[in-house]
């Protein structure tokens, strides 16, 4: 894809007299993650809409310094040259929480046993063969470094079923605990998909639901964290596209560009 889309009062072929040309800028977003380093775990950043409206919009990368985590390492966003892949429900056997598609539907199963759909077939979450707590029972036992008693899976997949419940005991109509949010954006560099995403956290979509409540942005383990109304606004303006260059610049560095 050209950085320019070119169309024309006419059909195609050389330009003659008379004929006009209309040039078209593409947008590209261009990320300055460490624009504010506050720590060397936390840092502020925006994205700036170059060939747009001269927009700009606050956003979270990885922290300036790596460091592990829960199992994955949490490592600054990597400067260079990306383009957006298509707009999606992402999900990950990475992260237990996401390994069910966000609004997925939900019900109970005769067993008392969670299911979700997707892509019109419903599949367990919980139980002895549910996709969710399987995730779990090996996180578990990789946290204690030893395989878990019977009585031990019985408990992790109690407390998977209750994470599936509201605090007043209603199951949820549909998955938003996603760690990605809503949607999801992969940085495709060199034509290949990377493990880095522009998303929002399911934090930050129930705070912009709530009223009262504060969208705080926090820093990612690599990816882009957008606030949920940021992210709406890009995509009505069609910012957030699949294709758009994204580039990443180095921590330290201010915009715009």
């Amino acid at each position: 894809m050209s950085a320019f889309d070119v169309t024309t009062a006419a059909t195609a072929g050389p330009a003659r007299s008379g004929q006009v040309v209309h040039l078209t800028v593409s947008p590209k977003l261009v990320l300055f993650p460490g624009e504010t380093l506050i720590d060397d775990r936390h840092a502020e950043g925006r994205i700036y809409i170059v060939g747009g409206g001269s927009e700009s919009y606050v956003a979270r990368g990885g922290p300036p310094t790596r460091y592990p985590d829960r199992g994955h390492w949490a490592v600054p966003t990597p400067a260079g040259t990306y383009r957006l892949g298509p707009q999606h429900h992402h999900v990950t056997n990475s992260w237990p929480m996401s390994c069910i598609p966000w609004d997925a539907n939900l019900r109970v199963g005769s067993d008392q046993e969670i299911e979700f759909e997707t892509g019109g077939i419903w599949l367990r979450a919980t139980g002895s063969s549910g996709r969710f707590t399987k995730l779990w029972l090996a996180e578990s036992a990789k946290r204690l470094g030893r395989p878990l008693t019977m009585s031990e899976k019985v408990q992790v997949n109690q407390a998977c079923r209750r994470l599936f419940y509201d605090t007043g005991g209603t199951l949820m109509a549909s998955w938003t605990k996603n760690d990605f949010g809503k949607w999801a954006w992969n940085l495709f560099r060199g034509g290949a998909k990377t493990v880095y995403y522009v998303h929002t956290t399911p934090d930050d979509e129930l705070a912009t639901v709530t009223p009262g409540a504060t969208v705080s942005l926090d820093n990612s383990h690599g990816c882009v964290h957008l606030r949920p109304a940021d992210r709406d606004e890009m995509m009505t303006k069609g910012y957030l596209k699949k294709g758009r260059i994204f580039e990443v610049r180095p921590y330290g560095v201010k915009g715009p560009p």
